[in-house]
């Protein structure tokens, strides 16, 4: 009978489950893309902030493990009508030129990932790695005051899909390889300083 009920428990819980996740809240002003904000934790499901007025962007800078995701932005008061949808952009931090989102070089020009609503990953999947999401991106005046703002990160473009999570942005590989190669010359120097002086050969007398 016990064993019954807690299943019965498991069960109702899995699709809370499945919609579970923090919130990131959006500390002081996020800035644009040359001065993100970082989002900070871990199994983050949305990201709340205002925006508006001399505010006119907010970039917000995370790392997502990769696969399904579609993203939406909304003003938390406009329920849904559509015109409480936010403009959004997304641009990865490092990649390649065939990626998508690629931010661009000097012989690539950037391929950025823009949407007016749903931001839809959710069949063609999206590469793990750091990404840089702007609020309000390509709007002249995307509002007028400074309302509050709800960034969504879902499997699918359903507000009922379960959610996507993203984390605390992590060393590209590159960085990576740069940081282990200063420890790398840190070591050699440090047995260059503390090697043991060699004794010099003994004398023929």
């Amino acid at each position: 009978m016990i064993a019954r009920i807690l299943c019965s428990l498991l069960l109702c819980c899995i699709p809370l489950a499945a919609h579970a996740g923090a919130v990131f809240q959006e500390r002081g002003d996020a800035g644009d893309f040359a001065s993100p904000q970082d989002v900070v934790g871990a199994s983050i499901s949305s990201i709340q902030g205002s925006i508006g007025g001399g505010d006119s962007i907010d970039v917000f800078r995370f790392h997502f493990a990769g696969g399904p995701l579609a993203i939406l932005a909304r003003l938390d008061d406009s329920g849904q009508d559509p015109t409480g949808v936010l403009p959004i952009r997304l641009v990865r931090e490092s990649g390649l030129p065939d990626d998508a989102c690629f931010a661009g070089s000097a012989a690539y020009p950037p391929n950025p990932c823009i949407a007016e609503g749903w931001l839809d990953f959710s069949v063609d999947m999206l590469a793990p790695g750091n990404y840089l999401l702007g609020v309000c991106v390509g709007a002249a005046a995307c509002v007028s005051d400074d309302p509050p703002f709800t960034i969504g990160f879902l499997t699918a473009p359903d507000p009922a899909a379960p959610t996507a999570t993203v984390g605390r942005p992590v060393p590209e590989p590159g960085v990576l390889a740069l940081v282990g190669l200063a420890l790398l010359g840190l070591w050699g120097l440090r047995v260059a300083v503390f090697a043991p002086p060699r004794r010099p050969p003994p004398s023929g007398d």
